[in-house]
């Protein structure tokens, strides 16, 4: 989800609700390196934001979403 969020911001895609955006910038805020569960006030935000067409629209242009997971999931090895 987060590669998604940061792709849209990247290709200048908007967010439905002023809700999801603010959803948007907790779930950037996680380190995903230390999560081992969701905790229960990231899994209805999540679920929001995908639902989201503006996150509908980022994930369906799928080459770049693609590109900027394989990258984020490189800088993670290399870690």
């Amino acid at each position: 989800m987060q590669a998604t969020i940061r792709a849209m911001d990247m290709l200048k895609t908007y967010y439905t609700s002023e809700e999801n955006e603010e959803s948007a910038q907790m779930i950037k805020r996680v380190e995903v390196d230390k999560v081992t569960a969701l905790e229960r006030e990231q899994v209805e935000p999540i679920k929001n934001l995908w639902e989201d067409p503006g996150i509908q629209e980022c994930y369906d242009r799928g080459s770049i979403s693609s590109q900027i997971l394989l990258s984020t999931q490189q800088c993670h090895l290399r870690s």
